[in-house]
């Protein structure tokens, strides 16, 4: 009802055009006609190179995975020099972190959304170097559980409001078959990352779903799903997009058959649940729900993501000056601190660029957070938050990374080492046979080393080691230019889609000349 195919020439219709070109054929630039089937044979145009799909030049004044030196496993008790790589938090390495020379950003991303709401996502082996290049060792591969409709023209639902959400499992197969097609690249850099695969299909409006659906997902990629997330309570962001409401916490209890599976696997699981709303009954409304869960499964790994249930709904504040006595941020302090003491299975994450917006840019309001971390510091883990939309740029990457680990900078060495190297999530994750965080230099340790460098510390190629993390900066080095997501130069000799020059709808009876498109076998097209 759309396509027909072209009649064939006739011996007259091919007569009666010798002499001129009918009207209406499409007459495309030479360099595309040149190439376009290349007399049926099987080799490509001179114009064009062969490369494997996907395949990247280095760009100008980096060096490739191939070039980059890593760590010896000789003994070296002094400061890491030049890019940290995975070995330096292999269980036996030596070597520590010297915190006056780095910028603190986290090296573990354990919440980071590759894959969008909808639409194209960021191309994966690009998430992958812009992950090396911000210095991102360890990352938690979160899907998104909730899908806009294939026909959706969004990539984000705030965009639009009122176009259904539906839980799906498409994100969390897209990101294993990404993972496994990048297998080779990923083992073989030194700065890996490490990737830990999280299942974010499950919809707690239907938990006798979910056990059979992780079987499903693990008994199609074995081994690889080790963590569940972000799993939705409350999410009042996605109410507008028919999502997002809480069930009822009777329904809480009918979780036993996959949180008893989570147990029995070491498996931790991530809930996002709001805490409340600015302009809601209370700010605390929806803290019933997490208690619930809480009390149901203490014996699971439980994290409450985004500092325990903020959001752009929930800002907390401090009281005016003249009062002198905290009124919320207190109260939200004690919130977590009361489960924390509670449920010693019990973690918070610190993802979602909102905690800045509204926490980490005020110092008055940042420091009650630091203060209750360097306190906690076995119970909290780092994540971004960032969502892999192909629309998005490597700077958008590290502009959450830097705005996420602004809190790093002010925690203790320990609290340091536990979160933003990751100490943590690797007992989580269950990775702690394999991979520990180094420890910080302490002042006798620098100075040691201060007239030489320690024999097994890394030193890499002065170009890497110049834009591995760029000063917590959130620009990209001068080196690399910034293009979207999958953005491609047209080869040499070709010309790019914008410059194709198609059909036009009007009467001609002739051969069809130059490309052949879509619109030649529209209904109703000629030639």
């Amino acid at each position: 009802d759309q396509f027909t195919a072209p009649q064939i020439c006739s011996a007259a219709m091919i007569e009666a055009t010798a002499s001129g070109e009918p009207k209406a054929t499409q007459k495309a630039p030479a360099n595309l006609a040149k190439v376009s089937r290349v007399s049926s044979r099987t080799e490509l145009p001179a114009e064009i190179t062969a490369k494997p799909a996907g395949a990247e030049e280095t760009p100008a004044g980096l060096v490739s995975s191939q070039q980059l030196v890593v760590a010896s496993s000789e003994d070296a008790d002094g400061p890491i020099n030049g890019v940290l790589t995975l070995a330096h938090f292999k269980k036996g390495a030596t070597g520590c972190y010297d915190r006056e020379s780095r910028d603190e950003w986290a090296v573990v991303d354990a919440h980071l959304h590759s894959r969008p709401f909808g639409g194209a996502p960021v191309r994966f082996d690009l998430l992958l170097d812009w992950m090396r290049r911000a210095g991102t060792l360890f990352a938690v591969l979160y899907g998104i559980g909730q899908r806009l409709p294939i026909d959706s023209p969004c990539t984000y639902y705030l965009d639009c409001p009122g176009t259904a959400l539906k839980s799906s499992l498409k994100n969390d197969f897209f990101n294993a078959q990404a993972v496994l097609d990048n297998n080779v690249t990923i083992g073989s850099d030194p700065r890996g990352p490490h990737l830990t695969l999280s299942m974010s299909f499950l919809d707690l409006h239907a938990p006798e779903d979910a056990l059979p659906k992780m079987k499903l997902l693990q008994g199609e990629f074995p081994g690889m799903f080790k963590w569940v997330g972000e799993i939705n309570i409350v999410k009042q962001a996605i109410q507008k997009n028919k999502l997002g409401f809480a069930p009822t916490i009777e329904s809480i209890k009918k979780w036993e058959p996959f949180m008893t599976e989570l147990r029995k696997q070491g498996v931790p699981i991530a809930l996002h649940c709001d805490l409340g709303n600015d302009n809601g009954t209370t700010t605390t409304e929806f803290l019933p729900w997490v208690d619930e869960a809480l009390r149901l499964y203490p014996d699971n790994k439980i994290i409450w993501m985004h500092m325990a249930g903020l959001s752009k709904q929930l800002d907390p504040k401090m009281p005016p000056a003249l009062l002198q006595v905290p009124l919320y941020i207190p109260d939200h302090i004690k919130i977590i601190t009361d489960r924390l003491d509670k449920y010693p299975l019990m973690s918070v994450d610190l993802s979602w660029d909102v905690l800045y917006n509204e926490l980490y840019n005020n110092p008055s309001e940042k420091k009650p957070y630091v203060e209750m971390v360097n306190k906690y510091p076995t119970r909290f883990i780092s994540g971004s938050d960032f969502v892999a939309a192909g629309t998005k740029l490597e700077e958008d990457w590290r502009g959450e990374v830097n705005r996420t680990s602004d809190i790093y900078n002010a925690l203790t060495d320990e609290a340091f080492r536990l979160v933003a190297l990751g100490e943590n999530y690797f007992k989580l994750a269950g990775i702690d046979d394999q991979f520990t965080a180094p420890q910080i230099c302490s002042a006798a340790m620098i100075e040691a080393t201060a007239s030489g460098e320690p024999k097994a510390t890394q030193k890499a190629p002065a170009n890497l080691a110049k834009v591995s993390r760029v000063s917590s900066r959130t620009e990209l080095p001068a080196e690399i230019t910034a293009k979207p997501a999958g953005a491609e130069e047209t080869p040499a000799g070709l010309v790019s889609s914008q410059q194709l020059v198609v059909a036009s709808s009007e009467d001609a009876d002739g051969p069809i000349n130059g490309v052949l498109t879509l619109a030649h076998f529209k209904k109703g097209a000629t030639g």
